[in-house]
């Protein structure tokens, strides 16, 4: 505790004194500091006129109106008003931080286009899977029933049914010309598929929630998964024990066969940071990460330019970390991966999506 003293009102007393009352002032009705600091007199004063109502009724009625910003040593007030001053200033400024999104920052640098498409399509508030993992989002194309059919069978063998909120809109159809020119620059039209591009949209949906509802961690996955685990309920509530705090992604999903033996976090299934995506089929993103992400997408590139995946890349690397064997993978619903039929065992699914490869859908 500080030992340094100062004079307010003619008293002398310890900044640790000046701090304590300092609050009770504020919340207090009609009482000052100067009051508090200065408080025995007063108390004084008051057991002595309690002998006579009349006469404390008139006494407490003139130290009220003294206590209004008397003081005897202009210099002692001068320092406590600063002090109060101080205090209302800090209050005023967390005032102003509450109307604001995504945890502080300002949403200003995302185009009113952009928050009013993506707010027409608010998810529903869903219980946890796990302590600590707020949101799992998954990405999906309701055509495609045959995903939708195995994701659903998977997340109830896994206790994530109740826990996940699939993405179904801004599909292909819905992509207008004015949601494109909102969400999509020119270049990002023009290189990639509108497939491409309706996935690249719903993964910036998913970064835009994920930050605005001020969520620590969300699992986005794509409807393409196949958990490779025996829990994934166990394996998500370690997973929230060993993110580091300034983490972006942790892509616990693989294809190509990308895979790190060497940086391991020492007794983690982490490897990282440095690393970019791992396709996007599954990762946990933080809100750090998702409004890299924003942030990237309308303030540097002014839109979605390129697959999601490649969008990441360059982006959540120095926070950016892969998870060791990984979680889940992305099976052969999302197209031949021979790595991943191999894993799989089976390619049974993949006639049923044949229209994925010829365009009908």
């Amino acid at each position: 505790m500080f030992a340094h003293t100062m004079r307010v009102c003619g008293v002398v007393v310890s900044c640790a004194m000046l701090g304590s009352t300092r609050g009770l002032a504020e919340s207090a009705p009609r009482v000052d500091a100067f009051n508090l600091v200065d408080g025995n007199n007063h108390n004084n004063d008051n057991n002595n006129n309690n002998d006579n109502n009349s006469k404390n009724n008139k006494n407490n009625n003139n130290n009220n109106n003294n206590n209004n910003g008397a003081c005897s040593d202009p210099s002692g007030c001068e320092d406590s008003l600063n002090l109060l001053q101080s205090r209302k200033n800090k209050n005023k400024k967390k005032n102003n931080n509450s109307n604001r999104i995504g945890g502080g920052a300002r949403e200003e640098f995302i185009p009113a286009c952009a928050r009013s498409i993506f707010d027409q399509h608010e998810p529903a508030r869903l219980p946890e899977a796990v302590p600590g993992l707020n949101r799992i989002f998954i990405l999906h194309y309701p055509k495609l029933t045959a995903r939708r059919a195995r994701c659903d069978q998977q997340l109830a063998e896994h206790g994530l049914a109740n826990s996940s909120f699939f993405m179904a809109v801004l599909n292909k159809p819905d992509l207008t010309a004015d949601v494109l020119s909102c969400l999509v620059r020119p270049v990002g039209q023009t290189h990639t598929s509108l497939g491409a591009q309706s996935l690249a949209i719903k993964h910036l949906w998913a970064y835009y929630h994920c930050w605005k509802g001020n969520h620590q961690h969300c699992l986005v996955m794509e409807d393409d998964f196949e958990f490779k685990v025996a829990s994934m309920k166990n394996s998500l509530a370690s997973l929230m024990q060993e993110t580091p705090p300034d983490y972006t992604t942790v892509h616990v999903s693989v294809c190509s066969n990308m895979h790190d033996f060497d940086h391991v976090v020492p007794r983690t299934h982490l490897h990282g940071p440095g690393k970019s995506s791992r396709c996007t089929s599954g990762y946990l993103v933080s809100k750090h990460g998702a409004e890299l992400m924003l942030r990237r997408v309308f303030t540097d590139l002014h839109g979605i330019t390129m697959p999601a995946d490649h969008q990441q890349n360059g982006v959540i690397d120095t926070g950016g970390y892969w998870y060791e064997p990984p979680m889940m993978i992305q099976s052969d619903l999302g197209g031949v991966r021979s790595y991943d039929v191999a894993l799989l065992g089976s390619r049974s699914n993949h006639s049923s999506l044949q229209c994925e490869a010829d365009g009908s859908c």
